[in-house]
């Protein structure tokens, strides 16, 4: 397939992009990662260092497929809501009731 975008114009695609914590070696750190880039990931000691990282990688990766001629994944189109940043809570148990709020608040 011919390619038809250049290693830049695929760098201003929205790649989907996770992070999680782990552990490397005996050390925290921060790995991200591409889900449409297969395999493509980096790591860092924070988020920020594991981002700056990603970037690197990503353009790496998508200059070797097109040095090979391969054929380039496309971000899958989002759906509009989900650019929202999202946060997780963690309630500790016991869960307090609505009921037993009010209750308190009485």
């Amino acid at each position: 397939m011919t390619q038809h975008k250049t290693l830049d114009e695929y760098m201003e695609l929205s790649y989907r992009t996770y992070f999680k914590e782990d552990i490397c070696g005996s050390d925290p750190c921060v790995v991200g990662y591409n889900p449409e880039l297969q395999g493509c990931m980096a790591q860092g000691s924070t988020w920020q260092e594991a981002n700056d990282n990603l970037k690197v990688v990503r353009r790496e990766y998508i200059a070797l497929l097109l040095e090979l001629g391969w054929d380039i994944p496309i971000p899958k189109n989002q759906p509009e809501f989900s650019t929202i940043p999202q946060i997780s809570l963690r309630i500790p148990s016991p869960i307090i009731s609505i009921q037993n709020l009010e209750t308190v608040a009485a």
